[in-house]
């Protein structure tokens, strides 16, 4: 047998089934494209606020980490660097905290300063552009001279003799990039001064402290320099933790979170908790990889002092409760509910009235129907607009309601065709057997009518729930009878720049419609089987 005939049917098969597979191809695509917009409004509603600002076209909120809930503020606090904090009273340890953290301040600059990262960094920059020599051919001269020690972290420390080093025989560019280390690592009183924003005299007095306890050592005092120029460097010991397995970054990472926490409870009542990311821990200490920020976040989370929290699910009530849309949302779901009984009712009412009654001027009403029903919404706004201004039917909710209920009478139609669909033999046994028009109606017609009624159900729900025109025009002097399309719209533009808060909104107006359709869809496509069969 030919080579040819062992593939004709694999050719067989791609010829008939390439073409269905290639439209599958494109409906998924085109599905994908409208969902997406849909799944990003989603994914942002569960982000903190920096990230949605930051991180717009990510769908997906990044990983982020919180305080847990048994985070102890005063279980951190580092008491070696300030003696006898921990005896003061509420109002004197908050007068005391800026100065606390302006020693972590300090002590993390330095650490990072002499990190291994630092010091390349430092070296390379003192180079300039006018040499090619490499930084770590540098690094290895200066520890081979003995001005740099090694720690077991690799990072890389001043020794006491490179602070007097001076030597005219070696290159100037060593000169200059000891220099640079040796300016790095150390701090004077002013400079202190400025980190703090305290005075003088307080700097001084606090880096002092500092030597008391063991965390600093002070350097000789160079020829010609006054007190203020007194210069400051990390003791050997005092270059990682410094307090419960803590380094200094974490401890003010700690803080920020609680008192960004703290500062939001003081002016709400409902708020999200703060929350940190990988990348804007590493960027706020210039940790240049970002897996060593995960790592000092996990172990973080393992010692109890965080939790992981990417999504920010308090966004929803925040928005709810905080931004009053629970409020909204219970007037939508109320106005909703009347509009769809009003429209089911009214609209299978008349749709059975044309369907198996006979009275005068019926088509004159059928034709005014349709002709009303292919005019553009806009066009009617007016009209109605001025009929229920002068009964005094704005402001209130009846007075919307009747206005989308009459919207959705041109449902009608659809009702009529699908009562036309029955077997008239149903009515004639039913008034037979005594039973009157509404006897009829509510008993054997409605009940067989119910996809067709959860159909128009579901046309009436979309056009209360979406519409803002017609709320917007009856609630202008009422906003606290406004519904979800017109509080979205004014919540969209009163918070800009609140991306998580405005997609948030946005969901919770979206959301029941899509819970509401997958419940009625069976319905739906029974009724449009039904009419393809029997019409």
């Amino acid at each position: 047998m030919s080579a040819t005939a062992y593939k004709s049917p694999l050719l067989k098969r791609i010829r008939y089934k390439g073409p269905i597979l290639f439209v599958h191809l494109i409906l998924i695509t085109l599905g994908f494209v409208n969902l997406y917009p849909f799944l990003w409004m989603l994914g942002t509603s569960f982000k903190a606020e920096a990230e949605s600002s930051t991180d717009r076209m990510s769908p997906l909120p990044a990983l982020k980490y919180r305080l847990s809930d048994s985070f102890d503020f005063r279980a951190t606090l580092p008491l070696a660097l300030q003696p006898g904090m921990a005896d003061l009273e509420d109002e004197d340890f908050r007068r005391e905290l800026p100065t606390l953290r302006s020693k972590l301040l300090l002590i993390d600059r330095l650490q990072r300063a002499a990190s291994m990262n630092g010091v390349n960094a430092v070296v390379a920059g003192s180079l300039g552009a006018e040499t090619d020599l490499p930084p770590s051919t540098l690094l290895q001269e200066m520890i081979q001279l003995g001005l740099l020690e090694v720690e077991k972290d690799h990072s890389h420390w001043l020794s006491q003799t490179a602070f007097q080093y001076q030597s005219a025989e070696n290159s100037e560019e060593l000169e200059n990039a000891l220099l640079a280390i040796q300016e790095s690592q150390v701090i004077r009183v002013q400079e202190y001064a400025v980190l703090a924003k305290v005075d003088e005299n307080r700097a001084r007095q606090d880096l002092n402290q500092l030597v008391d306890v063991g965390m600093l050592q002070v350097l000789p005092m160079e020829a010609g320099r006054t007190e203020l120029d007194r210069r400051f460097v990390l003791q050997p010991y005092s270059r990682g933790i410094i307090h419960s397995g803590l380094a200094p970054r974490h401890i003010l990472t700690l803080w920020d979170l609680h008192r960004e926490n703290r500062k939001q409870a003081e002016t709400r009542s409902t708020f999200a908790t703060s929350r940190i990311g990988v990348s804007e821990y590493a960027s706020s200490y210039d940790i240049a990889n970002e897996e060593e920020a995960l790592l000092e976040l996990a172990a973080l989370q393992e010692a109890g002092y965080l939790t992981p929290a990417s999504y920010q699910t308090m966004n929803y009530w925040v928005v709810l409760k905080g931004e009053n849309f629970l409020l909204n949302f219970l007037t939508t779901l109320l106005l909703t509910t009347m509009v769809v009984l009003g429209t089911v009712l009214s609209s299978s009412m008349l749709g059975y009235a044309f369907a198996s009654m006979q009275f005068p001027g019926k088509f004159w009403i059928l034709g005014t129907m349709i002709f009303a029903s292919i005019l553009p919404g806009e066009a009617r706004v007016i009209p109605i607009f001025k009929m229920l201004l002068s009964v005094n039917a704005l402001d209130s909710l009846w007075g919307l309601m009747t206005w989308l209920v009459a919207f959705g009478v041109g449902n009608a139609l659809l009702m009529a065709g699908f009562f036309l669909t029955l077997p008239k033999e149903v009515n004639e046994a039913a008034s037979v057997d005594g039973a009157g028009v509404f006897r009829t109606f509510f008993d054997i017609a409605l009940p067989m009518a119910r996809p067709i009624v959860m159909t128009v159900g579901m046309f009436a729900f979309l056009t209360a729930w979406n519409d803002f025109m017609v709320p917007l025009l009856c609630t202008i002097s009422r906003p606290s009878m406004q519904p979800l399309a017109v509080a979205v719209y004014n919540f969209q533009a009163g918070h800009p720049g609140k991306w998580h808060q405005i997609n948030a909104a946005a969901s919770i107006m979206i959301l029941p419609v899509i819970f509401g359709f997958l419940l009625v869809q069976k319905h739906v496509v029974k009724s449009i089987a039904v009419g393809a069969v029997k019409g």
